[in-house]
């Protein structure tokens, strides 16, 4: 199943013709419609078809593969959070702010801060036994 989205999202971005993108361009749409429509199957049956694939709905797994990609470009880059919110297509910063809140629990820059050590009281090495 995860091949079968993977694919809607490649055909809803490029079109019919299967052309391998990047893999952040699920950021023109973060409908299931869009990508049920490409593969020529309603939204219901996407789901369906998630959901016996994966455990998950179609929309929780576009929403977890969005928060992957927002984790891997805070942690990999410098960019700053409405920059990664523009990249990750979404039409307000708040909106994305909003969105990582939710399903992750915190903000970006504090898992940022988190996963690269610099968060108070976080370890930022190795502990030595001496």
């Amino acid at each position: 199943m995860a091949f079968v989205l993977r694919q809607a999202v490649d055909v809803a971005v490029t079109g019919p013709t299967p052309v391998r993108r990047r893999a952040n361009d699920f950021a023109d749409s973060h409908h299931v419609s869009n990508y049920a429509a490409a593969l020529g199957y309603s939204v219901r049956t996407l789901t369906r078809a998630a959901q016996a694939a994966t455990g998950s709905t179609s929309r929780q797994y576009l929403d977890a593969r969005i928060l992957l990609e927002a984790r891997r470009l805070l942690v990999h880059t410098d960019a700053t959070s409405a920059e990664i919110s523009r990249r990750l297509g979404f039409p307000d910063p708040s909106d994305f702010t909003k969105f990582f809140r939710k399903r992750d629990g915190g903000t970006p820059l504090r898992f940022r801060e988190v996963a690269r050590g610099r968060a108070p009281g976080a370890i930022s090495g190795p502990v030595s036994g001496e």
